[in-house]
């Protein structure tokens, strides 16, 4: 299922890097508690990547296409309460 999405154009400056990039897309979203979430692209075979923060975005392997790189802004950690919440759900799904 499909939340939502917004979609961005942005020329990335060669010096940007991948935290400064997610800090603008953070301020943007008036995000006050930004570790949760990151950056990441698929490669070739349909993996998520994210960008390491202390990187260059444009350093990072994209795949070797024609066209604009598509990266997504994603939640990247959860809470482990959540977590663990999920993963008693899931247990009792299989059990029964």
């Amino acid at each position: 299922m499909k939340l939502g999405s917004i979609r961005f154009h942005w020329f990335i400056q060669p010096k940007l890097l991948a935290k400064e990039l997610l800090d603008l897309v953070a301020s943007h979203f008036n995000l006050k508690e930004k570790e949760y979430f990151g950056i990441a692209f698929t490669d070739e075979t349909g993996h998520l990547n994210w960008l390491q923060l202390d990187r260059r975005v444009l350093e990072h392997d994209f795949p070797k296409k024609s066209g604009p790189v598509v990266l997504y802004f994603c939640v990247r950690w959860v809470l482990l309460e959540s977590l663990l919440c999920f993963s008693v759900l899931h247990q009792r799904s299989l059990e029964g």
